[in-house]
């Protein structure tokens, strides 16, 4: 009897301490869980308390912005998303958003509709961190393009069912107020469509955050980044084998190039080897106007791995090095016109040493 009770004992600590331990490994696995875990609770104890209905609403939206910010992360390399600090105030105090220790602080009104409180810290999130160093050099309409192209991708990852209330209440505001605004929203939804809006347009905004560039370069780099928008929405027309649209964009600023692996026909008549897209590559990239190389095709295994063989020989040979791996849901459009999604995988290049602004003198061209 009582050897059945220390073994059920044991066995009851035993079961304790596992599930000590999973929680322990889930709430270390993403930094949301935790705020999940008090959103959940607030649920239940916000009808009795203010002050937890208010922790609970801080922490669900913590977490949904904290997710939003992990998958572009994944996406973009380097990117490393501030914190986030929700703070109620009552109506003496302003609300406002600043940044303090590396946070971004939010100061707003406690209001019934929980939704808009959501949707005003996303918009207010976004609009602070999104590659402020860059983003405050540009126009005004690109700059709230930007923001608000990204802040509703944001809300149809993570509360789809306020889109529409996004639209109604910041959106078309906006669009009334900035006529210029809508066709730029436009070619950012089509610049996503097929996959470049973060991988490749918002990488190389990053990149650009990471280097200082004075004021006396502003006009230079607005017109590089509008007319780097231009070349990805000439790209996305580009057919299979279409050879007539430009894949190398050369400005002050920004000088990149795309570089296909995936063609069937050269794959098939060289079966293994790297030669014709490496030599191509050795003979054409490092003497050329060109900081980043970006080497993508289809994600298929085999195709994925002549890719990474591709570029890892590239660098060897040019003495460049391999900035990340990504991969992104992509749309191909056939030669016949129609379109289909192509998961793409890209390795993305860089000359070695931080790029510099040679040539500045050199007019913008998209070549």
């Amino acid at each position: 009897m009582i050897s059945s009770l220390v073994h059920g004992v044991v066995v009851f600590l035993a079961g304790g301490v596992s599930t000590a331990v999973l929680l322990i490994l889930w709430l270390s696995s993403n930094a949301g869980n935790l705020d999940r875990i008090v959103a959940a609770l607030g649920l239940v104890l916000g009808r009795f308390s203010t002050r937890w209905e208010h922790r609970s609403l801080r922490a669900d939206i913590t977490a949904r912005i904290n997710d939003f910010t992990s998958r572009m992360r994944d996406s973009i390399h380097g990117l490393e998303p501030v914190g986030l600090d929700i703070r109620f105030v009552d109506e003496r105090m302003t609300p406002e958003a600043f940044m303090n220790q590396g946070r971004l602080v939010v100061r707003l009104r406690p209001r019934h509709e929980q939704d808009h409180n959501f949707l005003t810290v996303a918009s207010l999130y976004v609009s602070a961190v999104l590659f402020p160093r860059v983003k405050n050099q540009l126009r005004p309409n690109l700059r709230k393009a930007l923001d608000l192209y990204t802040t509703e991708k944001l809300i149809r990852t993570e509360r789809s069912n306020l889109v529409d209330e996004f639209i109604d209440r910041w959106v078309n505001p906006a669009l009334n107020e900035h006529e210029k605004l809508e066709p730029l929203l436009q070619r950012l939804c089509l610049i996503d469509e097929h996959g470049y809006y973060l991988s490749v347009l918002c990488q190389e905004l990053h990149i650009l955050s990471t280097r200082l560039i004075g004021t006396t370069n502003r006009e230079a780099l607005r017109s590089d980044i509008e007319l780097f928008i231009a070349f990805l929405e000439r790209l996305t027309s580009r057919r299979t084998g279409q050879e007539d649209i430009p894949l190398r964009f050369t400005g002050q600023h920004l000088r990149m190039v795309f570089q296909i692996v995936s063609r069937s026909h050269v794959r098939e008549a060289n079966p293994g080897s790297t030669r014709p897209w490496l030599d191509y590559a050795l003979e054409t990239h490092p003497g050329s106007l060109t900081d980043h190389v970006y080497f993508l095709g289809s994600a298929e295994d085999a195709n994925r791995a002549l890719i990474d063989n591709v570029a890892d020989a590239f660098c060897r040979g040019a003495a460049w090095d391999v900035y990340c791996r990504t991969s992104y849901q992509g749309r191909v459009i056939r030669k016949d016109g129609t379109a289909h999604a192509s998961p793409t995988y890209v390795v993305l290049c860089r000359r070695r040493g931080r790029p510099g602004l040679r040539d500045l003198a050199r007019p913008n061209e998209a070549a």
